[in-house]
């Protein structure tokens, strides 16, 4: 069963749960870069007002894994 705080990490939306979404903080500590630097990577962002941005964890995953030298 989930709880107020469960959808509010995790997300709902109708009847399907969501991944998380990552605030501009969370995405530049998983990069080990500064909060001004993610603005210009070009990660996909989900905006959720006019001042409000969040990242998809699978979005940030896949800009990483473009980024791997095979």
């Amino acid at each position: 069963m989930t709880t107020q705080t469960d959808r509010a990490v995790i997300g709902v939306v109708g009847a399907t749960v969501t991944e998380p979404l990552l605030t501009v903080k969370e995405v530049a500590r998983i990069l080990s870069v500064p909060v001004k630097r993610v603005y210009e990577l070009g990660i996909p962002v989900v905006r959720l007002s006019k001042r409000s941005l969040r990242w998809r964890m699978s979005d940030v995953q896949q800009w990483i894994d473009r980024r791997i030298k095979r």
